[in-house]
């Protein structure tokens, strides 16, 4: 375990390597601890309960998480056989499709999981975390938003916001809960899990 008495680099509790999916995950987790508070996670990890609709509510924080820090920015289209000596490459930008406001509202860079309980049919078209055929991740039947799902309930049930909180070293994250958090490796190094 941690010292008690040092603030914890975020990212070393996860994983020195900074795969992708971790990022997502912490990212994930800190976006879930700044909107649902500690009543919520409370009674997550107490029920488990499935909402009437039929859509865990945990899982629609998954893909809300997905949407926002994706774990692929592009994907590449298949060639068509009458393409195969084209020279240009097209790819699909998956960040402008997951934060394009005229998709997901004038809040699409906000972090609002209530939204993939009730969604359009273009934003259902529009949500690729996974890429798409034939260069889809195996992961998109379900198994990736579950494994992140687990990851960040575990987080959630270690570093309950009762007892710690985190600090990002940026005045404009630090004091602003609902700020979109940056994805990339350089601005994470310096996050701090902090003991209250």
């Amino acid at each position: 375990p941690p010292d008690e008495a040092e603030p914890v680099k975020v990212l070393e509790l996860l994983l020195p390597a900074y795969e992708t999916l971790w990022r997502v995950v912490l990212l994930t987790f800190l976006s879930t601890l700044s909107i649902a508070g500690s009543q919520f996670i409370a009674h997550f990890l107490s029920s488990h309960t499935v909402r009437h609709t039929g859509i865990c509510e945990w899982l629609t924080i998954q893909q809300e998480g997905l949407r926002l820090y994706q774990i692929n920015k592009a994907c590449l289209p298949r060639r068509q056989p009458d393409q195969s000596r084209c020279s240009s490459i097209i790819s699909a930008d998956i960040e402008a499709v997951h934060l394009d406001p005229n998709i997901w509202g004038p809040d699409a860079r906000q972090f609002r999981p209530e939204r993939f309980t009730n969604l359009m049919r273009l934003q259902n078209a529009a949500y690729l975390p996974f890429g798409t055929k034939p260069h889809r991740c195996p992961a998109y039947a379900g198994f990736g938003e579950r494994l992140i799902a687990l990851l960040v309930t575990a987080l959630c049930s270690r570093f309950h916001p009762s007892r710690a909180s985190a600090r990002f070293n940026d005045a404009s994250l630090d004091g602003d809960q609902s700020a979109s958090l940056p994805t990339g490796r350089a601005d994470m190094q310096d996050w701090r899990w902090v003991r209250k």
